[in-house]
């Protein structure tokens, strides 16, 4: 399966290449390392930070397929089609566009709306149509319409079927 995923990046970052899209660099294992000691350290990060950082942590542990995913390319953006980056910055003074903590932070903490089918989910990226969700609970990758949050397109037990699945619509 992990042969599968790499051919399938690999063909990603080809078709990324071809028209002009950046490829986003690994995540740092530094950075993975201060993610998985957060509770051990004695860093302060506010609460709600550190509850979702909680929840990607668990993420990696339950789905080693996206752990090593990020571990080659932290995201991606291609044809509106996303994978939230986990980088703080990927340029020098450059604001992260689509970082994984912000998003869910205001899904989780916005002060407008908080849609309870998203903020008990990690959101992980989206398309022009749809969030793509992490479910913690069910162990299980979902596709959610972006307008009607209950309604599930798809649900997918491991990464390469998500990663499969999501990328039908770029090739």
């Amino acid at each position: 399966m992990e042969t599968d995923i790499e051919m399938m990046l690999d063909e990603l970052t080809t078709l990324m290449e071809d028209c002009g899209y950046r490829i986003n660099p690994p995540v740092s294992t530094d950075f993975l390392d201060s993610m998985f000691k957060v509770n051990s350290s004695k860093t302060e990060l506010p609460l709600t930070l550190k509850s979702i950082n909680n929840d990607i942590v668990l993420f990696l542990k339950n789905q080693p397929e996206y752990l090593n995913f990020i571990k080659k390319m932290d995201g991606f953006e291609f044809d509106g089609v996303m994978l939230y980056s986990f980088a703080v910055q990927l340029e020098e003074d450059a604001l992260p566009i689509n970082n994984i903590f912000l998003y869910n932070d205001n899904f989780r903490n916005n002060d407008i709306y908080v849609n309870s089918d998203l903020s008990e989910r990690l959101v992980i990226g989206q398309d022009s149509i749809s969030f793509f969700t992490y479910d913690l609970d069910k162990n299980v990758y979902q596709i959610r319409d972006n307008v009607g949050t209950e309604n599930i397109f798809g649900s997918f037990y491991s990464f390469h079927d998500f990663l499969k699945e999501i990328l039908q619509v770029v090739k």
